[in-house]
């Protein structure tokens, strides 16, 4: 099951700075996706686009299927001595470091083991998700942008996560537009108080995961899930903050179809629930008011 959507294989992107005299460390880790392939040849790529504060979370559907995507993002802070010092192994996992002598925000989640880490679940609005992450990261979400789609020589790659800096403006030869996700990144309450529209939305479920509310369609690009991370309000020691990414693909039909998501619901990276599944039923023209 768990090769049947995707790898979870994380690339991380680390920036420092220094404030006052302690470094600050600020960790955005993006999940890559698994190529797939049928004779409908569906395929996507992940966008993780970073220039501070701007981190632009999005999904690009460069096949030839409509795909089925969503995107979960999981917290972890720590302050003190050593803040952000891990070790990490040659298959890339990573390993305590005895040097770190931070203490994480909350008790049981550790830098080096992101399972531990904190599913970001609103707490009311799809921004805060009531932790007190937020009491020092402000989150933007939604929105659109002109994007560089992945390159081709490099999107079928096994792993291959899409990270670009730069500014694209209307006329950059070969930009494409995202779709607008402005002001349409709902709770999943919010998206069912309003009859469960289908279309550019998306949708922040009780368990995390934010799906795209609508089917991807082939040269498409969802829009933004997560626009900036500002932070307002500076600890008082050294610190680090890291968000995992964690995007999912499937198509409609096929071995890899978007009921793979159902999945084991012990298993956070292969589960949705009951509301989820009649999310991905109704788009996908199963569900009772398709």
């Amino acid at each position: 099951m768990k090769n049947r959507i995707t790898a979870l294989i994380s690339i991380l992107a680390v920036y420092a700075v220094i404030i006052t005299g302690t470094f600050a460390w600020a960790n955005f880790s993006q999940s890559a996706v698994n190529e797939w392939r049928d004779s409908a040849e569906p395929g996507g790529t992940t966008h993780d686009d970073f220039d501070d504060p701007v981190k632009h979370i999005y999904i690009e559907n460069w096949g030839t299927s409509a795909l089925f995507v969503r995107i979960r993002l999981d917290e972890y802070m720590e302050t003190g001595e050593g803040a952000g010092r891990y070790i990490k192994n040659e298959d890339g996992t990573r390993a305590r470091d005895p040097e770190n002598q931070a203490l994480p925000m909350y008790p049981g989640t550790l830098i080096y083991d992101k399972e531990t880490w904190i599913t970001h679940i609103p707490g009311g609005q799809p921004e805060n998700c009531g932790k007190g992450f937020h009491d020092y990261w402000r989150w933007e979400m939604g929105g659109w942008k002109y994007y560089m789609p992945a390159p081709d020589d490099l999107k079928k790659e096994n792993g291959y996560v899409d990270q670009n800096t730069g500014v694209f403006g209307e006329f950059t030869p070969g930009v494409k537009k995202t779709q607008d996700s402005t002001d349409k990144v709902l709770t999943m309450g919010q998206w069912l108080g309003l009859n469960a529209p289908v279309g550019p939305y998306w949708v922040i479920d009780a368990d995390g995961w934010a799906y795209w509310a609508a089917p991807l369609e082939p040269g498409t690009a969802t829009g933004l899930l997560l626009e900036s991370v500002r932070l307002t309000d500076e600890p008082d020691d050294s610190y680090y903050y890291a968000i995992n990414v964690t995007a999912q693909m499937a198509t409609k039909k096929g071995a890899q179809n978007y009921t793979d998501f159902f999945g084991n619901p012990e298993d956070k990276n292969y589960s949705a629930t009951d509301d989820g599944k009649y999310l991905l039923n109704k788009i996908a023209g199963y569900g009772p008011d398709a």
